[in-house]
């Protein structure tokens, strides 16, 4: 069997610096996604995660999703997990609205998997849907199904340890991962970079788009062949969802995508593409010559960048703008 191996949806995100096309782009990362199982003639689709970016999403980007899995579950099975990003507490979630709708049996073929872990079969084989990841849950799972089906997708929402991000940080903590007997291929959320892991058959397949301006191209959706579980075939979507660029003045600015420009110079007044929707200050060449008093610029800023919604590599750059003025201050102090 063939299905869609997509994560990471984050609908919602970009709204700060795309206040006018953010859902309108997100739209079209839910409609691409479809479009490609149509036109390879595959029937399953897997979100592996982080459907909503925020907690408490708007009632516009609520309204939008119930919206396309309307339209496509006439179609298509879709099967939506719970990811970090959906989690609201232990006892609830922002897809719960969708769950009460799987439920009550409003949905002909959309799963909705939150708070627990779920085996939904699938023709000759099975989905192995788990929201909280764990090695001897998972373990067990396959142990207790694997004789029952010809083939078995695990849908992880979690770290490995060595995978990689779009900024280049190597996670050391997560899982390390060792072959689970009975699993076909293993299907990963929560990292935005397509990469293979640690098993042949283990992939992340990225966020369909850029979210931000640190995600890097290519994006998009893995097709996966359980015959063939250790070659997924990539499909980008990024020439259908306009991408998003930061460059420094003087750089050409592309004229399809987003751009972000990294600048020394005063903007007020400048024209500037229309397309050029953000700038931001070239820290690469600041130099600090006068500092006085004392301070820890680091001191509670993971925290304090963690409640303003930044992710652990916005995080880590922000660590490193501070660490970079710390060391200037102790070179010219």
């Amino acid at each position: 069997m063939r299905f869609i191996h997509a994560a990471d949806l984050h609908i919602g995100d970009s709204w700060k610096f795309l206040p006018q096309d953010y859902l309108r782009r997100q739209e079209l990362m839910l409609d691409n996604i479809y479009r490609v199982a149509h036109k390879e003639g595959i029937k399953t689709v897997a979100l592996v995660g982080d459907l909503f970016h925020r907690k408490d999403p708007t009632r516009e980007c609520r309204d939008m999703v119930l919206a396309k899995i309307l339209k496509y579950d006439k179609y298509f099975r879709t099967i939506v997990m719970e990811g970090n990003h959906d989690s609201v507490d232990a006892a609830a979630s922002n897809i719960h609205f969708l769950k009460i709708l799987y439920d009550l049996k409003r949905f002909k073929n959309t799963i909705v998997v939150e708070l627990e872990n779920k085996v939904v079969p699938v023709e000759d084989g099975a989905f192995l849907v788990m929201t909280s990841f764990n090695e001897e849950k998972l373990i067990d799972m396959a142990s207790e199904t694997s004789s029952q089906y010809k083939w078995l997708i695990a849908l992880l929402h979690t770290t490995t340890i060595g995978v990689r991000s779009d900024t280049n940080w190597v996670a050391q903590k997560g899982w390390d991962m060792q072959p689970v007997p009975g699993i076909t291929y293993y299907a990963f959320g929560h990292i935005h970079k397509f990469q293979r892991l640690g098993l042949p058959n283990a992939f992340q397949s990225g966020s369909p788009i850029q979210h931000k301006w640190s995600d890097k191209l290519p994006k998009g959706v893995l097709i996966v062949d359980t015959d063939k579980p250790t070659t997924p075939r990539f499909v980008s979507l990024s020439k259908v969802v306009r991408p998003l660029y930061t460059v420094k003045d003087g750089d050409p600015i592309p004229e399809y995508g987003y751009v972000k420009l990294v600048t020394n110079k005063n903007v007020l007044g400048r024209e500037l593409p229309a397309n050029v929707v953000d700038t931001e200050r070239d820290l690469s060449d600041i130099k600090i010559l006068e500092y006085d008093g004392e301070l820890d610029p680091t001191a509670g800023l993971n925290e304090y960048l963690a409640k303003d919604g930044l992710t652990l590599d916005e995080q880590k750059i922000g660590i490193q703008i501070a660490e970079k003025i710390i060391k200037e201050i102790n070179q010219n102090y």
